[in-house]
């Protein structure tokens, strides 16, 4: 009996030598943190000049090696893994673990798994900004007719800071209307940004913002105090595009303009997705703003030294007719809209096409 016990002590003996000679790769790492406290980041990195000299007696910088040497190092280097546990939202006074795997068959002198812990220091304490800040430096402007309007974001932060609008959108960005709420939401990534700049964000990422200041369009043009400026703006841009051309010249073009009458659509009643409305090729039924008045004009073009004619309709305007508490409307902010119909329509179905779109014609 007393053999097998002498045995059993001899052999366990042997299995703790057996790793005896073998180096922990966890003494050639160190460990930096960046960042805020709270936001910190964890990075590692291996001293591979001191794990060669002291395995090998080679310096890397100088000493020349023979080619089963030089071998023998790059399968060293190449024989381990290291991972962290947690590399992200550290806190001074954290604690992280290193762990290291070695492959066997690639490197003899190592230790094939061994771990090491390490305690998160020397983070700063980041600048706080709250929802409050946010508020305070980022604007939504509401644009567009009521129940139609859309926000558009700007933001005048610190540069320090290294946010932009680019870090902020508005949820459900279409068919706003005064009175309602819309949220603004701060991506995860400008979270990031602020601690990256010595930031620290506390909060939650939504703000709320209500919408105003997103003007009517007439239901007709009664309504509207400086429709007739728009009107000339209309008859102008025509007789601009069919300016007869000088009469010497060879190819001269005559054109005679005919005034068939204004059509105007105050809200736009199209239940159809925007991709459809995109498929449309008349501008026209494409159209999807509030407020369009148009004007439909019959053009007559020949060449003044020959015969050759061309005969078509053209329907001129401007959609994003919003007018304000005056009932007045901004010309700076309406969109021309045009659409060309050849000699294969006629005034009747051209007419009849506007009232099929919801124009009806101003009397």
């Amino acid at each position: 009996m007393k053999r097998i016990v002498i045995g059993l002590v001899f052999v366990s003996c042997l299995l703790m030598l057996a790793g005896c000679g073998k180096t922990d790769l966890t003494q050639y790492i160190d460990v930096s943190y960046t960042g805020i406290n709270s936001k910190g980041e964890a990075d590692y990195s291996l001293n591979e000049k001191a794990l060669v000299k002291d395995l090998y007696n080679v310096d890397m910088d100088g000493d020349k090696v023979d080619d089963e040497t030089t071998k023998k190092i790059n399968n060293l280097l190449s024989s381990y893994k290291i991972k962290i546990d947690k590399t992200s939202d550290l806190s001074n006074g954290d604690k992280i673990k290193v762990s290291v795997s070695v492959n066997p068959n690639k490197s003899k002198g190592l230790e094939e798994k061994s771990s090491k812990k390490f305690k998160v220091s020397g983070l700063k304490k980041g600048k706080r900004i709250t929802n409050v800040d946010i508020k305070k430096h980022v604007f939504l402007f509401f644009s567009g007719a009521n129940g139609k309007g859309h926000a558009k974001v700007e933001t005048n932060f610190d540069v320090a800071t290294g946010l932009t609008r680019d870090d902020f959108k508005v949820e459900n960005n279409k068919d706003l209307k005064n009175g309602e709420n819309v949220s603004l939401v701060m991506s995860k990534n400008a979270v990031d940004v602020l601690a990256n700049n010595g930031f620290l964000f506390k909060g939650k990422r939504t703000s709320v913002y209500s919408v105003s200041r997103l003007e009517n369009a007439a239901q007709n043009v009664a309504e509207i105090n400086n429709i007739d400026y728009v009107k000339d703006m209309i008859m102008k841009s025509v007789n601009t595009r069919y300016k007869s051309s000088d009469s010497t010249s060879a190819f001269a073009i005559a054109s005679k303009i005919h005034f068939d009458g204004f059509y105007y659509r105050g809200s736009t009643k199209d239940s159809r997705n925007s991709n459809d409305r995109d498929n449309d090729t008349d501008a026209l039924q494409r159209n999807d703003e509030d407020g369009t008045l148009l004007g439909v004009y019959s053009v007559e073009q020949s060449v003044i030294n020959g015969n050759k004619k061309r005969e078509l309709i053209e329907v001129v305007g401007y959609s994003n007719i919003l007018i304000d508490k005056y009932r007045n409307v901004d010309v700076n902010d309406i969109n021309e809209i045009s659409q060309v119909y050849d000699d294969t329509y006629s005034l009747k179905t051209v007419q009849g096409l506007l009232e099929s779109y919801g124009y009806s014609a101003v009397k």
